[in-house]
Formats: C-alpha cells, structure tokens, sequence
C-alpha cells in the first residue's frame, strides 16, 4: 500500500468515532448513498448477497439492510476503526478489513458490488476493479459513486 495509502487509513481511524455525526454524512454522503441506493433499485434487482467496498460505519449497508431485509451484507474497509465503529453500532453485516484490490472472498460471491466515495482512495484502482469483477457473480451488478477516478 501506498503511504498516501496509509495515511488516508490513519485519518480514516481517528475520524471514526464521530464521523457517523460530521457535517458530510448529512450533506453530502447521505445525498450520494441514497441516489446510489436509488440506482440499484432502479436497475430492479433483488440481491442476495451485498458487498460495500469501502463500507467506513456502514450507513449505506444499513440502508441496504432495509431496502433488501433478506440480503446477506458484507462490507469492506482498510481502516480498523471504521469497522469497529459499524460493530459497535449494531450493523447486521460481516465485516472484513481489506482493501479493494485484495478482497477476502470467493468468486461469483455477490449479486450486488457498491461502493461510494472510496474509489479515489484505493491504491491501485485497476486491481480493485479485477478484484469486483471476480467476486461478482454472473449477471451481478457493480455501482459506483466517487468525485473523480484517478490513474
């Protein structure tokens, strides 16, 4: 991982306790969840099986859980303290620290691959997207949401 990397992951971890409360989920994290939430049940799936990439606390996976009750959630995130945070809160999913491009699941796992403002963040981009499309099962579906893709 890359010390930009690194240093993201440290931020991350020192947020967590009260990023659930920052200003930005409310304004603007909250908006892009809801609209990528929007965009998959558009798309009229019914997943069984819901990755979040990236997931920090897990507010989208909880909207994820209302939208789709029976769905079996998983989320990812390379900040510890994220994901501890998503416990402490209850979220009804099985967390894993990892990063995108090293996801700790079979093949053809998921139905459903979201990811919302993290994408920028991945060290390398390229192997995160080799790591979605393998964990995605036929006819899945991957939706993301960032400010910009880099290199």
């Amino acid at each position: 991982m890359s010390s930009g990397a690194d240093r993201d992951v440290g931020r991350f971890d020192h947020w967590a306790p009260e990023y659930d409360r920052d200003r930005l989920q409310l304004r603007f994290f909250g908006p892009v969840h809801a609209r990528t939430l929007e965009l998959a049940v558009g798309l009229g799936i019914m997943p069984q099986r819901v990755l979040d990439i990236g997931c920090g606390t897990g507010a989208l996976l909880w909207s994820v859980s209302g939208q789709w009750p029976g769905a079996a959630l998983a989320g990812v995130d390379p900040a510890a303290g994220m994901l501890r945070a998503a416990r402490q809160a209850g979220l009804p999913a099985g967390l894993v620290q990892a990063t995108a491009a090293g996801l700790p699941f079979a093949g053809a796992t998921f139905d459903l691959v979201i990811s919302t403002v993290s994408f920028h963040h991945w060290a390398s981009q390229r192997d995160g997207l080799a790591e979605v499309r393998r964990v995605l099962a036929p006819g899945g579906l991957f939706v993301l949401a960032d400010l910009h893709a880099v290199g």
